[in-house]
């Protein structure tokens, strides 16, 4: 009863479902269904994160002038670009799935990728989350007050 749709995979291998149930794919098959609005979307908030709402009183409280507020935000952004660069041209380079786990296991060896998914794992996740949690409660408090 189910039509056959099918679509090309990676490295050309046909794949697709029938009648709703999944054909078996290659492992290396991966879709990719971002495109280049949702993945610059995805960098501006991992990158933006609760800085420009919480931080930029407290600087230009620290500096006293709202230019150089402005200067040390245009030199983060463009610190910022480079990185973002450099991990495209790594994305391009290594396509595979796995990230920072790939470049670096590929790159210097299957330690190095182990470390880092254990050491994200336990720290730099929850970090990320306290550090947002904590942005989230500080405006809380200041918009009750």
């Amino acid at each position: 009863m189910g039509i056959a749709k099918e679509s090309i995979g990676a490295g050309g291998t046909r794949g697709g479902t029938t009648g709703g149930t999944p054909n078996a794919r290659g492992a290396g098959d991966l879709v990719r269904a971002l495109g280049g609005w949702a993945a610059a979307a995805i960098v501006v908030g991992t990158m933006i994160g609760t800085g420009p709402f919480i931080v930029p009183a407290e600087m230009a409280r620290d500096t006293g002038s709202a230019s150089t507020v402005m200067l040390v935000w245009v030199v983060g952004g463009v610190l910022t670009l480079f990185g973002a660069l450099s991990v495209a041209e790594l994305g391009a380079a290594v396509p595979e799935a796995g990230g920072t786990y790939a470049y670096l296991n590929r790159g210097f060896s299957p330690v190095w990728g182990y470390l880092f998914g254990w050491i994200y794992c336990f720290l730099g996740a929850p970090a990320s989350i306290g550090t947002i949690s904590a942005g989230f409660m500080r405006f809380c408090a200041s918009t009750n007050s």
